[in-house]
């Protein structure tokens, strides 16, 4: 196997254990895959991202924002930047999640996440933790429009404290 070809190998296996939410094992892997990946072909952007979810996951904020942010340098793509305000959000960097939600999100209008509702999700969210009720309904009802699936609103299900599991949908979701 040469060499790209095994920085990809090892890239889809830590992807694999990131998925079953083995995170040390990912992060593992996804060090092997960034080492591998830089001296033949350079820098994945990819690999840094999802090392950088594995940062989250286990509460390394600092490192996490360091993998997210290069991963922006090397790569413009919407992805990298949503994840990055996403970041700041589970950091707890809520004013920085929402100033740079607002910066990226004119010139990521045709992005899938942006199309899906999920920035307005995340813009509740971020709402929700500062405390402004009518920021954060305003911005759910801007998910709605934008077709919002069940995965994306379960990713922050503390907007739905006081309404059951069952109800969720009723009011802001259905048609």
């Amino acid at each position: 196997m040469d060499d790209p070809k095994k920085a990809e190998a090892i890239g889809i296996a830590a992807t694999g254990k990131l998925k079953d939410l083995k995170y040390k094992d990912a992060l593992n892997l996804f060090n092997q895959a960034i080492k591998e990946s830089f001296e033949f072909c350079g820098n994945n952007p990819f690999f840094f991202s999802r090392r950088g979810e594995c940062y989250l996951n286990l509460g390394f904020y600092k490192e996490a924002l360091e993998d997210i942010r290069k991963a922006c340098e090397i790569s413009q793509q919407a992805y990298f930047k949503f994840q990055l305000c996403s970041a700041y959000f589970s950091s707890g960097q809520y004013e920085v999640a929402l100033e740079n939600i607002n910066c990226f999100l004119p010139e990521l209008k045709n992005d899938e996440a942006y199309l899906r509702g999920g920035y307005f999700l995340l813009q509740a969210a971020i709402y929700h933790k500062l405390g402004d009720l009518d920021q954060v309904y305003a911005f759910l009802e801007k998910a709605a429009e934008h077709n919002i699936d069940d995965i994306n609103v379960l990713q922050y299900e503390e907007l739905y404290d006081d309404v059951s599991e069952d109800e969720r949908f009723i009011s802001l979701f259905d048609a």
